[in-house]
């Protein structure tokens, strides 16, 4: 649930920082470009049907 998954990382350091971590990590593959283009086929997509 989410209160466990809250709780967890209120009492688990190590687990912060790891998570911590990855979402930096993913965060790096994001660009204005990347934004962009997803963007315009999420619309392409919706306006096909």
């Amino acid at each position: 649930s989410l209160a466990a998954g809250l709780a967890a990382l209120a009492s688990d350091e190590r687990l912060r920082r790891k998570l911590s971590l990855a979402g930096k990590a993913q965060a790096t593959t994001y660009t204005w470009e990347r934004t962009a283009r997803e963007t315009v086929e999420a619309y392409r997509f919706a306006l096909e049907g």
